[in-house]
């Protein structure tokens, strides 16, 4: 009877190890080099919904009625 496994077979899990550890693509991740990338990149951990582009639309829109107020 053959055994089920999951994932990667230990031979193929060996040769990715010796690949990743001979191309080392950690020493080639840059990050982001524009500012709209980086600005971008500023809210990555956020996941409440603040800085999505509804919570934006919404923050504008709060803001702009505060400077309504203001004129009156």
């Amino acid at each position: 009877m053959t055994e089920i496994t999951r994932g990667w077979p230990p031979k193929r899990r060996q040769k990715q190890a010796k690949n990743i550890r001979k191309t080392k693509p950690w020493k080639k991740a840059t990050g982001p080099k524009t500012t709209e990338g980086k600005e971008t990149m500023r809210y990555n951990a956020i996941k409440h919904g603040l800085f999505t582009p509804e919570g934006q639309a919404f923050r504008t829109a709060i803001k702009a009625q505060g400077e309504i107020l203001k004129l009156l």
